[in-house]
C-alpha cells in the first residue's frame, strides 16, 4: 500500500480523482498510442512498443531453396561422408592412434590382407583387425568400431597405456602371426640392424655384437633430428670406474663404445625419449622441447657396413633417403595421462596431403598449409593446423615443401626451411615414421600411393553394411527435406499470421509485405461481423461519456495477449493456439485450442489485463485479425495458406473477449491508492502531534490537549485502544477488500473494541480524538468511486456514560474465583509446567497406589492422556483469566491433531504420542479434578492408560533378567484401554516421514579397529540407535533407563556431542558411498581403506541409501581404517616409476598418478615370449 509510484505509472501521478482517468490514460499507459512497427523493421522486439510483434520468436532459416526441395540424387555412390575415424572407448587413443598409422603403411595393410582368414573364429586378433583396415577402405560410415580387436587383445577400455610399448609388443605378435605362415613381413617393413662396439685404446681389439632394432630410441632436446642421431652414434669414452675389461688385455682398459648402424627398414621408427625421472621431484616429468623433424631425412651418413674393414665397390656408399611419413603426438602436461593423436602422411593422383586423425574427429590438409606445431586436444578443423601464410619459396624439381610456421615454440627454432628440406617442430612428437623414397640408383617415389585390394570375403561384409547406411542416410535426407519444407511453410503462415494480427493507430495503414500471395485468403465480412457484434470492453470498463471517439476507435480492435503465449504458437502456427484460461475458475478462453499452461499471472482482479505485467510480456494484437487467423491450415505441397471460407460463431466467448482487453479500474485504483496513501500519511503526523499534547489521548484531557488541534473542541469521540492504536491497519485492509469485492462492501471491526459485549464503553481501555481527526478517520472507510461509507460505531463525548458495567465486573470476578479454584485443586500440573520442562513420569502419578497396586481398582491405576494444545491454553487462561476465555470442554486425547489417522486409529504407539508432545498424562486424581470444572466431550472416548498389576509386572521382570537388560519396557507397565489400534498403513508413513531427513547430523567416531569398535558397542547404552529405532512399534523395546522405577520417561531428544565425535550433515538419500567420500577429509583415508559400523554390524553396500542401511538422525558410526603394514611400504618403494599413458582427452595431477600394470593379463603377452619367437601361432586368431 505503501509503495511509490514507478515510472510505468507517471502518467497518473497529476491526477488526484480516480473519475479523471479517461481512455487517453489507458491507451498511454498500456503503450498503445505508438504505431505499429512494420514487420521485419526492428532489430529485436520493442519492450516499449506493445504493438511491435518483429521478433518474438527465433528466425526459422531455409538451407535450400524452396525450388530445389525435391530435387535429390537416387544415386547412393555420390554419397560423400567423413573420412574414417575410430571410436575412443575412454582410454583407447592409443590403439586409433596406431591403427591409422599402420592403415597408411600400404604395404603392412596388403600382408595383413593376404593372411588366411579365420571362418571358424573371426573373432580373432587378425581376423579383426582385416575388418577394421577393410572398412577403414571401404566405408561409408565415417567411423568405424574398434571394439572387436580390443576384446579381442583383452585390452582394459579404462587403463592408460604407453603407446611405445603397445607398437612393440603388437609388431612382436603380429611377427608371430607372420612366421606362422612362413612369412617374414614385420622383419622386411620394420626391422633395422646394428652393431654395438667396443674398442680398447691399448691394443686396440674390437668386441662387435650384432642385434636388431623396431625403434631408435632418441634422447632429444631443443634442436634438430639430425644432431640427436649424430649423439645416439657418437662414440663414448670408458675410463676411470668405467674401463673396459679388455679379453685380449686381460685387464682393464681405458676404451670407448657406440653403436653403428648398418641397415635400415623400409619404415623407419624413431621413437623421441621425452620422459625422464626427476630426482627433486621423485617422478617422471615430460620434457616438452619443441625437435625440428626434417620432411627428407638422409640416413646415408648415419649407415656403415657391418664391417668397416671389409672394402666397398668403388669406395662409394649406397645413399638412403627417407620421407616424414607418420608422426604420433603425446598431448598433456604429465607423464602418466594425456591423450595421443596421430599425423600421417596421404597422396593421391592429384597432390599429397596431411591427416590428423584424433580418434572420431579426421580432417585433411594441404602438405603445403599443414604447420604440425598447431596440432593439439582443441585442433577439430584444417582451419585450426594450417599455417600462416609466408613469402613462397623457391621452385624446385622435388614436390611442394611444407611451410610451417613455428612462432609457438622458441625463436631459435622458427626457421623451418634450410635449403631445400623442410623441417616440422612440434614439442609434442613422441614417435617419428619415416618411410623410404630413395635407395641406391632407385628414383625418389613422388607418385600416388600403391592401391590395396581388398578381399572379396570383406569387402562383402563392408558392402552389405554401406547398403544398410546408405539406406539409411537416404531415409534421413528425405526427413530432412520433410522437415524443410514443413519450416517453410511455418514461415510463410507466420508471415501471414503477422501480417494479420498487426494493428494500425488511427486510419493509417502501413504497407504489408508478403511472401507469397494467396487469392483464397480475403476478409471475411461475416467474421468482422461477429467480432463488432460483441460487447465494447473499453467501453463497459470507462464510465467517462464523452470520450473521444478517435481513441474509443483505436481500441475497438485491440486484442491484448501475452507474449509467450504467442511466441508458443508462432513457434507452432501449423496448430491451433495454446489454451488461455482466465478468472473466475479458470474459464477457457478460446473455443479450440491445444492444452497449455502459463507461466506469469496474467489477470488482475477485475478480470482483465493486469496493469502489472510489464509490457515485454504483452503484445496489442487485432481483433478481427486473431479471429480469421484462428482455424488456418497449411497447405505443404503448394505451401499456401488456406483460410476458412466463413465464421459460424466467434472464436472466443463475450467474456473472454473482454478478459483479454486492457483495465482502466486498475488505473483508477491505483490513483484511488496514491490518494489513500496520501491521506493517511498526513492523517499520521496530525494524530501523533494529538498524542504527544493529550498524553496519548487519554480521557478526560490533559490541559495543553487543545494545542493540537486549531480550536477547542467542545466534544471528542471515544475509541478502543487497539483502534487508537491500529487504526491505520484497520483502515488499509478494509481498502484491500473492498477492492477484491465484487457486489457486497466489506465490513470492519474497527472501534468495536471500545465497549464490552454488554454495549457499555471501558473506561480502563478507550482514548479520545477531536472531531476533525475522528472524521477524517472514518473517511478512509469510503468505498473507492462510491459515497457509501463502512459502518462505524461512534461515541461522542458528550452522549456516552463512563460508568463501569456491573455484568462485565461480575463475570470478572467470577473468573478470577474460578481460575484461583482451579490453580489449587490442579497444582501438580501447574508445578510440572513451570518446572522448565514438559515431561512427566509416568510411574510418578500413580504413586499413591503403586504399593497396593494389586488390590487398587482401575481407575486409580489409569492415566489420561489429553490434547497439549488444551493443557497449553488452559494454563494460559490460568495467567490472564479476565483477558483470555477458559477452553470450553475438556477433550479426549483422540481428538488432538495428529492423533487419529483417516481410517479412525491410531497414527502411532502411545509412548510415541508422548515423545512427539501430542498428548499430555494426567493422574486419575488430576482427570476427575479437571472434569468438575469443565464437561467432558462425548465425541471420542477418553484416551486411558492403565498401570499392570504386580504379577503381570514381575512377569516382565523376569523375562528381563533372562534377556539382560536393566529397564523394564514401558508397553509391559502400561497399556491402552479402550481405544482403536494403531494403523499399520498410516503409521508405515509417519516412519517414512520421519526417515526422510534432510540435512542431518550423525555422529562419526574413530576408533583403532574392530575390537575396539565391538567393545565399544558392549559398554555403549545407546551407542547408534537413533530415536526412530526405539520406537519403531509397540512391540519393539524401548530405550534403557536410569532405574527401574523410571520405565517410562519422556526423555530429551537433544543428543550431546562428545569430544572425540565429529558431526556430519547427511541426507536420507545419501548413498554410503557419498559418505565414504565425506569421511575421507575426518578420518585422513581413502574410501577402499574406510570400516563403518552400525550396531555390530558393518556396512558394504556402497549403492544402499543411508536410510536403507538404517541410519538414523543423531546416530552415531565407528570408523576404522586400514593402514598398510611395513613389508607392503618396502614392497611399493621398490617399484619403477610409471611410464606415459594416454587418455581420453583428459589430465590429472601429479598427486592423482596411478600405479600401472601395463599388458599384463592382454594377449599382447600371453601369446608371445622370445622363447616361441617361431612357434606356430594358429590358435591366436
Amino acid at each position: 500500500m505503501g509503495r511509490k509510484l514507478d515510472r510505468r505509472w507517471e502518467c497518473l501521478s497529476q491526477l488526484s480523482n480516480p473519475d479523471e482517468v479517461t481512455l487517453a490514460h489507458l491507451k498511454k499507459f498500456y503503450r498503445l498510442e505508438d504505431q505499429a512497427c512494420p514487420l521485419d523493421a526492428c532489430r529485436s522486439m520493442c519492450k516499449g512498443n506493445t504493438r511491435c510483434l518483429n521478433h518474438i520468436t527465433d528466425a526459422e532459416e531455409v538451407t535450400i531453396p524452396s525450388e530445389d526441395v525435391e530435387e535429390f540424387s537416387d544415386n547412393v555412390n555420390d554419397i560423400v561422408l567423413n573420412r574414417s575415424g575410430l571410436r575412443n572407448y575412454g582410454s583407447t587413443c592409443y590403439l586409433n592412434a596406431f591403427l591409422q598409422i599402420y592403415f597408411h603403411f600400404a604395404e603392412l595393410r596388403q600382408a595383413i590382407y593376404q593372411l588366411p582368414y579365420n571362418q571358424s573364429f573371426p573373432e580373432g586378433v587378425v581376423e579383426q583387425l582385416q575388418l577394421i583396415f577393410s572398412q577403414m577402405q571401404l566405408s561409408r560410415e565415417g567411423l568405424v568400431d574398434p571394439g572387436g580387436l580390443i576384446e579381442a587383445l583383452h585390452l582394459s577400455e579404462r587403463d592408460q597405456q604407453d603407446a611405445p610399448e603397445f607398437h612393440s609388443l603388437f609388431m612382436s605378435l603380429l611377427e608371430t602371426r607372420f612366421s606362422s605362415v612362413g612369412q617374414t613381413v614385420i622383419r622386411d617393413l620394420f626391422q633395422g640392424s646394428c652393431v654395438y662396439e667396443t674398442r680398447c685404446q691399448i691394443c686396440g681389439f674390437v668386441s662387435r655384437l650384432p642385434s636388431q632394432f623396431l625403434e631408435l630410441d632418441i634422447k632429444v632436446a631443443t634442436g634438430r633430428l639430425e644432431e640427436y642421431i649424430q649423439k645416439y652414434l657418437a662414440e663414448e669414452e670408458l675410463t676411470g670406474d668405467n674401463q673396459y675389461a679388455c679379453p685380449q688385455c686381460a685387464t682393464k682398459r681405458d676404451g670407448s663404445r657406440r653403436v653403428r648402424i648398418t641397415a635400415t627398414p623400409l619404415m623407419l621408427c624413431i621413437q623421441l625419449l621425452r620422459f625422464n625421472y626427476d630426482q627433486r621431484l621423485g617422478r617422471r616429468v615430460k620434457q616438452a622441447a619443441p625437435v625440428r623433424l626434417p620432411d627428407l631425412l638422409d640416413m646415408t651418413p648415419y649407415i656403415s657396413p657391418e664391417d668397416p674393414s671389409s672394402p666397398t665397390e668403388n669406395n662409394e656408399k649406397k645413399r638412403f633417403l627417407y620421407r616424414c611419413s607418420g608422426v604420433l603426438l603425446h598431448l598433456g602436461r604429465y607423464s602418466t595421462s594425456g591423450h595421443y593423436i596421430a599425423v600421417v602422411r596421404c597422396s593421391d593422383a592429384d597432390k599429397d596431403f596431411w591427416k590428423v586423425c584424433n580418434d572420431e574427429r579426421v580432417f585433411t590438409v594441404p602438405v603445403d598449409e599443414f604447420d604440425l606445431s598447431k596440432v593439439n586436444t582443441t585442433a577439430t578443423s584444417a582451419t585450426s593446423v594450417r599455417s600462416t601464410p609466408k613469402k613462397p619459396a623457391s621452385v624446385s624439381s622435388k614436390p611442394a615443401p611444407m611451410v610451417i610456421d613455428s612462432d609457438t615454440v622458441e625463436n631459435d627454432n622458427t626457421a623451418n626451411v634450410d635449403g631445400d628440406n623442410v623441417y616440422h617442430v612440434s614439442p609434442s612428437a613422441y614417435m617419428v615414421f619415416y618411410r623410404l623414397v630413395e635407395a641406391d640408383d632407385a628414383p625418389m617415389n613422388n607418385g600416388p600411393a600403391m592401391e590395396v585390394d581388398v578381399p572379396d570375403h570383406l569387402r562383402r561384409v563392408v558392402d552389405a553394411t554401406n547398403v544398410v547406411f546408405t539406406m539409411e542416410n537416404l531415409n534421413r535426407r528425405l526427413e530432412k527435406i520433410e522437415q524443410k519444407q514443413l519450416t517453410l511453410g511455418r514461415i510463410i503462415l507466420r508471415r501471414y499470421i503477422l501480417e494479420h494480427l498487426r494493428t494500425v493507430t488511427g486510419k493509417e495503414l502501413l504497407p504489408r509485405k508478403r511472401r507469397k500471395p494467396n487469392s483464397s485468403v480475403t476478409s471475411n465480412d461475416d467474421a468482422n461481423d461477429v467480432v463488432n457484434s460483441t460487447v465494447n470492453v473499453v467501453d463497459s470498463i470507462g464510465d467517462d461519456p464523452d470520450a473521444e471517439d478517435s481513441t474509443d476507435a483505436d481500441l475497438d480492435d485491440i486484442c491484448i495477449v501475452p507474449t509467450w503465449w504467442l511466441a508458443e504458437w508462432l513457434n507452432e502456427p501449423q496448430f491451433p493456439p495454446p489454451q488461455l484460461h482466465f478468472p473466475p475458475h479458470d474459464k477457457d478462453v478460446f473455443v479450440e485450442a491445444r492444452e497449455f499452461v502459463g507461466a506469469l499471472p496474467l489477470f488482475c482482479t477485475h478480470n482483465r489485463i493486469s496493469p502489472n505485467v510489464h509490457s515485454q510480456h504483452i503484445r496489442a494484437v487485432s481483433r478481427s485479425g486473431l479471429s480469421l487467423c484462428f482455424n488456418l491450415s497449411l497447405d505443404l505441397d503448394n505451401c499456401e495458406v488456406i483460410a476458412p471460407d466463413s465464421v459460424s460463431s466467434p472464436f472466443t466467448s463475450i467474456e473472454a473477449v473482454a478478459a483479454l482487453s486492457p483495465c482502466i479500474g486498475c488505473l483508477r485504483w491505483r490513483v484511488a491508492v496514491k490518494g489513500f496513501n496520501k491521506e493517511c500519511n498526513a492523517l499520521t503526523k496530525d494524530i501523533s502531534r494529538w498524542r504527544r499534547a493529550s498524553k496519548g489521548g487519554v480521557w478526560p484531557l490533559v490541559p495543553g490537549a487543545e494545542s493540537a488541534v486549531s480550536s477547542s473542541p467542545s466534544r471528542v469521540y471515544f475509541l478502543g485502544m487497539k483502534s487508537f492504536t491500529n487504526w491505520r491497519s484497520f483502515a488499509q485492509t478494509y481498502f484491500c477488500a473492498a477492492a477484491k469485492a465484487s457486489s457486497c462492501p466489506p465490513t470492519t471491526d474497527f472501534n468495536k473494541d471500545a465497549v464490552c459485549p454488554h454495549n457499555h464503553l471501558l473506561a480502563d481501555n478507550i482514548r479520545c480524538l477531536p472531531p476533525s481527526l475522528w472524521h477524517r478517520i472514518v473517511a478512509l472507510f469510503t468505498l473507492p468511486n462510491s459515497t457509501a461509507t463502512a459502518t462505524i460505531p461512534e461515541y461522542p463525548s458528550d452522549c456516552c456514560d463512563l460508568s463501569p458495567c456491573l455484568q462485565c465486573a461480575d463475570v470478572k470476578e467470577n473468573l478470577l474465583a474460578r481460575a484461583q479454584n482451579e490453580r489449587e485443586a490442579l497444582s501438580g500440573i501447574l508445578t510440572a509446567l513451570t518446572s522448565g520442562s514438559s515431561q512427566r513420569q509416568l510411574d510418578g502419578l500413580i504413586t499413591g497406589v503403586e504399593t497396593e497396586l494389586a488390590e487398587a481398582n482401575e481407575g486409580n491405576r489409569s492415566i489420561y492422556l489429553v490434547p497439549t494444545e488444551f493443557i497449553q491454553q488452559w494454563r494460559r487462561y490460568l495467567r490472564l483469566p479476565a483477558a483470555i476465555a477458559p477452553p470450553v470442554e475438556l477433550p479426549s486425547g483422540l481428538e488432538a491433531a495428529g492423533v487419529l489417522c483417516i481410517h479412525e486409529c491410531l497414527q502411532m504407539p502411545w509412548n510415541e504420542l508422548l515423545e512427539d508432545n501430542l498428548v499430555y498424562p494426567l493422574s486419575s486424581y488430576e482427570w476427575h479434578a479437571m472434569s468438575q470444572f469443565y464437561s467432558v466431550t462425548s465425541d471420542h472416548r477418553p484416551l486411558r492408560l492403565v498401570a499392570l498389576p504386580n504379577d503381570e509386572k514381575q512377569e516382565g521382570m523376569d523375562q528381563d533378567d533372562e534377556t539382560g537388560t536393566a529397564a523394564l519396557p514401558k508397553q509391559q507397565r502400561f497399556s491402552l484401554v479402550g481405544s482403536p489400534e494403531v494403523c499399520d498403513e498410516c503409521y508405515a508413513l509417519v516412519q517414512q516421514r520421519r526417515c526422510n531427513f534432510v540435512a542431518a547430523r550423525i555422529f562419526i567416531r574413530q576408533v583403532a579397529g574392530p575390537a575396539e569398535a565391538l567393545a565399544f558397542n558392549s559398554t555403549s547404552p545407546a551407542s547408534s540407535t537413533s530415536l526412530e529405532q526405539t520406537t519403531s512399534s509397540i512391540q519393539s523395546p524401548t530405550r534403557e533407563a536410569t532405574s527401574a522405577n523410571a520405565a517410562v520417561v519422556r526423555r530429551s531428544q537433544r543428543r550431546r556431542v562428545s569430544r572425540e565425535d565429529s558431526i556430519l550433515r547427511v541426507n536420507s538419500f545419501t548413498k554410503l558411498i557419498d559418505l565414504r567420500v565425506q569421511l575421507i577429509n575426518v578420518v585422513g583415508a581413502a574410501p577402499y581403506d574406510q570400516h563403518i559400523l552400525l550396531d555390530g554390524v558393518e556396512l558394504t553396500d556402497n549403492t544402499s541409501s543411508l536410510y536403507q542401511l538404517g541410519i538414523r538422525p543423531e546416530t552415531r558410526l565407528l570408523v576404522w581404517i586400514d593402514t598398510p603394514n611395513s613389508e607392503a611400504i618396502a614392497e611399493a618403494s621398490k617399484k619403477p616409476p610409471t611410464t606415459p599413458s594416454s587418455s581420453a582427452n583428459n589430465s590429472f595431477s601429479p598427486a592423482d598418478r596411478q600405479v600401472e600394470t601395463g599388458f599384463k593379463g592382454t594377449r599382447l603377452l600371453d601369446y608371445w615370449s622370445p622363447d616361441e619367437k617361431n612357434s606356430s601361432l594358429s590358435g591366436v586368431s
